[in-house]
């Protein structure tokens, strides 16, 4: 070791910068090599980098040796009947304190481990060394500061039982622990870090403001095996010849093979379509029938209402007994072992994920409004499906419109005669004027597409005067006309969309 203390090189590393970066490997992997490593370690360092994460007492010695830099230290290694695998014995920590790493990480959880957490800290103390609890939740943090951590981490949340499943950093977790009264003196007390999944610097900032010392990034700046298999196009396509699609209208209950050209190949010629029967029995009895007969491996579903887990969760009464309708029912009907099978979401969610396949609009933040029956509302942005946290859809339908009504009722089919009056049709079309700019003012999107049955009425006016002030967005009428929910499900069996 040399001179200073682990806590005063601690203190000097930071004051460069505040990222660590993790620089590991699998084992058995073409990174796996500590002269590869080496190399990314020197890269991120010359890049900023403060400190450095490093997994081995081989690679630990190999990198400090060539880079001077500040370590934090680990050994990943798994034991029978043990969950903890990080540092998780005397025999790791004896280990790494052969090297000269400053800070030596455990695992932080309150789950049982073969050595009392305690004795591997009082271990890592007696030898000069700071410890590192990698912990899952805000007990485990609690117990990490009352066992005298120097350092503690958020790394494990989203990795254990006792923590959130999520592809984002826990920065609500942070929070919690924020709250707790982390120093931001390395020499004084524990200090917190963020850890996990971080993938962009607004993530990295927003740690920071929240009350993080550090942030430690790992797969996203130094593991391109990860970032290869994150970038890889679609990894849930399927054949178009192997799916069908499924449109659960306010009017209609629609079922169509996918034709070989897929989403764009022109019209569904092959729909089966049927008035929508009042009974949900019926309705799913009448689809198995249609999948039986055509043996698709997967299926994609457009439905009314609020759609999670293949579940209607939330449906109006202009379907009878929507709500609670469960599509999972309809897997064992289908053929293959496709391990997605199943795939539904609301009517508008769907609609707008068709138009952010196509060709046109792919790529672009892009606002849907499919007026059928109703009033259906989609947001594509950054290739996402924005929607609440179980499948919630942006209401525009039941915000007032012009003349104390609202826009569902004003430009939905429901409400609408089939042969509206020039009264009708004169406040449709303030009201689809109205919920244009306001939804252009609100999001700033791209492009406004309108769709449906109603939509593609050309009595709807859809070319607005500019208006000084507002946001100038083009609208533009969908090339899927009247069959963008049959579009939308056959987009989601197709390109499998991120719903979490």
């Amino acid at each position: 070791m040399e001179n200073r203390s682990p806590k005063q090189a601690l203190h000097e590393a930071f004051q460069k910068s505040r990222l660590i970066a993790s620089v590991q490997a699998d084992e058995g992997t073409p990174l796996d090599d500590p002269e590869v490593l080496l190399r990314s370690a020197k890269a991120s360092l010359q890049s900023g980098a403060a400190a450095l994460r490093l997994q081995g007492a081989n690679n630990i010695d190999f990198i400090k040796e060539r880079t001077g830099a500040l370590v934090i230290a680990l050994i990943k290694r798994k034991y029978k009947d043990c969950d903890p695998y990080i540092t998780p014995t005397e025999k790791e920590v004896d280990e790494l304190l052969h090297t000269t790493c400053e800070v030596i990480a455990v695992d932080g959880t309150l789950r049982e481990r073969p050595t009392p957490i305690v004795q591997l800290v009082r271990r890592i103390h007696y030898a000069g060394r700071l410890a590192m609890f990698d912990c899952d939740s805000i007990e485990s943090i609690d117990a990490a500061i009352r066992a005298g951590a120097d350092l503690i981490g958020t790394t494990l949340s989203g990795y254990t039982e006792n923590s959130p499943k999520q592809s984002a950093p826990d920065l609500q977790l942070l929070r919690e622990a924020a709250k707790l009264g982390f120093g931001k003196d390395p020499t004084k007390g524990p200090i917190l870090i963020a850890e996990g999944r971080f993938q962009d610097r607004w993530q990295v900032d927003a740690a920071l403001r929240i009350g993080a010392f550090a942030v430690t990034v790992g797969g996203a700046i130094n593991d391109p095996i990860k970032n290869t298999g994150r970038l890889m196009p679609n990894p849930k396509a399927i054949s178009t010849e192997k799916i069908a699609a499924i449109d659960v209208g306010g009017t209609w209950l629609r079922y169509s093979r996918c034709s070989p050209l897929g989403i764009l190949g022109g019209p569904f010629n092959n729909a089966e379509r049927m008035q929508m029967p009042p009974k949900r029995e019926e309705r799913i009895a009448w689809l198995v029938q249609q999948i039986e007969r055509n043996k698709p491996e997967r299926i994609g579903i457009s439905s009314a209402g609020v759609v999670w887990d293949n579940v209607v969760t939330l449906s109006k009464k202009f379907i009878p007994e929507n709500q609670g309708t469960d599509y999972n029912v309809l897997r064992e009907h289908l053929s293959g072992d496709d391990p997605i099978g199943v795939i539904a979401l609301g009517d508008g969610h769907a609609s707008a994920w068709a138009h952010a396949c196509h060709p046109d609009f792919a790529g672009k933040d892009i606002v849907v409004m499919a007026i059928g029956t109703g009033l259906g509302f989609g947001h594509v942005r950054e290739g996402k499906i924005e929607m609440g946290k179980h499948g919630e859809y942006s209401r525009l339908n039941d915000l007032p419109g012009p003349g104390n009504k609202t826009f569902e009722q004003l430009l939905g089919g429901a409400g609408l005669t089939p042969n509206p009056s020039d009264e009708q049709k004169e406040m449709a079309n303030r009201a689809v004027e109205h919920a244009i700019r306001m939804v252009s003012t609100f999001l700033f999107p791209d492009v406004v597409v309108v769709c449906g049955t109603v939509g593609m009425q050309p009595w709807l006016n859809l070319e607005l005067p500019e208006q000084e002030g507002w946001p100038n967005v083009p609208v533009a009428r969908s090339p899927f006309g009247a069959d963008a929910g049959l579009y939308g499900a056959a987009a989601l069996a197709l390109y499998p969309p991120e719903t979490s």
